[in-house]
């Protein structure tokens, strides 16, 4: 089996992958990590996931505080139609 990509769904998948003894190969083009963070808000089921896999406390210890999280602004656009 082939993973592509080594974020965090290709790092999950092949962490997954190897605890059930399941052959693969994960390949990523970039030689090391980003310089900006990619994950600022990890949902619940990631959450679960990554209990599974015995590594839950290791997010928490890295995550920002839940009360600084309280306020956040979704935007799907940065157009606002005119009003006719």
């Amino acid at each position: 089996m082939l993973i592509v990509g080594a974020g965090p769904a290709g790092l999950a998948t092949s962490n997954l992958l190897s605890r059930y003894g399941v052959r693969h190969l994960l390949v990523e083009k970039h030689l090391g990590t980003a310089h900006t963070p990619r994950a600022h808000i990890v949902n619940q089921r990631t959450v679960e996931i990554f209990r599974h896999l015995g590594i839950e406390d290791r997010l928490l210890a890295v995550a920002t505080p839940k009360e600084q999280m309280a306020n956040n602004v979704w935007h799907t656009s940065l157009h606002q139609p005119r009003r006719p």
